[in-house]
């Protein structure tokens, strides 16, 4: 049993008894967007350039690592045997084995005119994304391609709670149009 700790900088693994060090790792480049995914810490840097790296969470070692092109803007969500994000310029869906760190998809566009993403639904098979104009769009997994897109009369805020076993509670917080 172990507790695992992150700042943007450093990532730490702790006994949650004794407050005692396992393991640490430092980054050169700020880190964040994290995700537990099976046995491995997966998590965002943007410099010197993008890249998903996944740390094996007994010993802390780089499991491995991929570049992405664009900039990331969601945190990672594990998406079955693969973890999904999204990034801007370009505006793409990027999927990664996690095992492996094998690119499952990286051409899968959202719309640019597509305002704020944010990803209220990650499944096995399917990714569902909220746009502060007044869309919301599932896309298949591992194709990327388009399933539906629901366009809303009225603008909304929402805001997505973390997920659990059950679903994802969505609300309605405001209406601002």
């Amino acid at each position: 049993e172990a507790l695992i700790v992150a700042d943007e900088e450093t990532v730490f693994r702790l006994d949650p008894r004794t407050g005692k060090v396992i393991w640490s790792y430092e980054s050169k480049s700020r880190m964040w967007g994290f995700a537990l995914s099976g046995p491995l810490l997966l998590f965002l840097v943007q410099e010197p350039e993008a890249n998903i790296v996944a740390l094996e969470a007994v010993r802390g070692a780089i499991a491995w690592h991929q570049p992405f092109e664009g900039t990331p803007c969601s945190r990672i969500h594990p998406t079955g045997e693969a973890v999904s994000f999204l990034t801007l310029k370009p505006n793409r869906i990027q999927l990664f084995e996690v095992e492996t760190g094998k690119r499952l998809l990286s051409t899968a566009t959202y719309p640019e005119g597509g305002t704020s993403p944010q990803v209220i639904h990650a499944g096995d098979d399917v990714l569902v994304l909220h746009f502060a104009n007044r869309s919301i769009e599932a896309y298949d997994l591992p194709s990327g391609k388009l399933r539906w897109r629901q366009l809303r009369g009225r603008m909304f805020d929402f805001i997505g709670m973390e997920m659990s076993a059950e679903g994802l509670v969505l609300l309605g917080t405001q209406r601002i149009g």
